[in-house]
């Protein structure tokens, strides 16, 4: 009776153990992948700034919203720009810019939301390593779309008439992670003859 006892206790004692370690096994993978999360979060939000600063430097954006070749890219793509629309992603594998651009334009189709068509087009794509200077760890890749704003009021996605502009950023990451931030940016030109001002006028997480 002792010896069973003994025995028993051990086989408790050790499935405890095991318990505690895929515990912290498992917490140690929730705090990675908010870890992960939060950094895409991060890194979408600079991409929209890094999308409003080249957009800044175009005296038009109507030249940006014209479908470029193929029809997915912006008439005139930022300075940041992978040499194909399969690119390697940094975790293995390929991307499809073709297609993730298709799935933005269907659930932004797929939303119902009133005003003018929204039509989605490439404008910046590229790993974090490309965007930021200096040596880069992370294994995130960037993307930047533009499309005119709903409130255009001219029924031509393809052309800018009221000075506003939505920046649709997305950073990617490995097992499925995406994050997706949009910001509306507007431009104010300046009396004297000085640069347009672009001021930012919402940014808000896309689910």
């Amino acid at each position: 009776m002792p010896l069973l006892t003994a025995l028993f206790a051990t086989a408790l004692l050790m499935a405890l153990g095991l318990a505690l370690a895929l515990l912290g096994m498992g917490e140690t993978t929730l705090a990675a992948r908010d870890r992960d999360a939060r950094a895409a979060e991060y890194a979408a939000r600079a991409a929209t700034a890094l999308g409003a600063a080249e957009l800044r430097l175009l005296p038009s954006w109507s030249v940006v919203l014209r479908p470029g070749t193929p029809s997915e890219l912006a008439g005139v793509s930022a300075r940041v720009t992978d040499s194909s629309l399969t690119p390697a992603a940094p975790w293995g594998g390929t991307l499809d810019l073709r297609a993730l651009t298709s799935q933005l334009q269907a659930e932004t189709d797929a939303a119902g939301v009133p005003g003018d068509a929204m039509a989605w087009r490439l404008f910046a794509y590229a790993p974090l390593s490309r965007f930021v200077p200096g040596p880069a760890s992370s294994r995130l890749y960037l993307v930047v779309w533009v499309s005119d704003d709903r409130a255009d009021g001219d029924h031509d996605p393809s052309a800018d008439t009221n000075g506003s502009i939505v920046i649709h950023a997305e950073a990617l990451g490995s097992d499925g992670l995406r994050t997706a931030v949009e910001a509306t940016i507007q431009r104010v030109p300046v009396t004297g003859g000085g640069p347009d001002v672009v001021r930012l006028l919402s940014v808000r997480p896309r689910p």
